[in-house]
């Protein structure tokens, strides 16, 4: 496994984040609600909060976690499609718990239903479904 940085995100940032979401997301997206659409444009996208995650000083991810009073959470979590499956995203979720026990606070996250991949994934990082609707699965993992 490649260890892994963050840095925060910056303006110049954009294109990589829109290509980077676009990369992780579309095929779920397309198949939960028919069609693909971006979070945001070139023009609208705002850093704040996002972290670009590193490996070898290449970018190849990002995360934006979001702070509550009652738990930390996942807003986002995304690994361009080559660097999957090689300890990254663990490497990851591992720097945020730990973040979050030192908060003494639980970890929360949703992934779209069509999405297995992913749940799995948390499944084995100790989550647990919490919540769903026929669009997301609320997921936690607590120390």
């Amino acid at each position: 496994m490649q260890p892994v940085s963050y840095r925060p995100a910056k303006q110049e940032d954009a294109q990589f984040t829109l290509n980077l979401e676009e990369a992780a997301m579309r095929g779920y997206a397309e198949a939960l609600w028919g069609s693909w659409r971006p979070r945001s444009t070139l023009e609208e996208f705002d850093p704040e909060g996002v972290e670009i995650i590193l490996a070898d000083k290449s970018e190849i991810g990002l995360r934006k976690l979001n702070r509550k009073e009652e738990y930390l959470f996942v807003q986002r979590l995304y690994l361009l499609p080559e660097f999957r499956r090689r300890g990254i995203g663990r490497a990851v979720i591992d720097d945020i718990k730990s973040r979050a026990t030192s908060a003494n606070l639980p970890v929360q996250l949703s992934v779209l239903t069509t999405n297995l991949d992913a749940k799995r994934f948390y499944e084995r990082e100790g989550f647990s479904v919490i919540a769903s609707t026929p669009e997301r699965i609320r997921m936690e993992w607590r120390a």
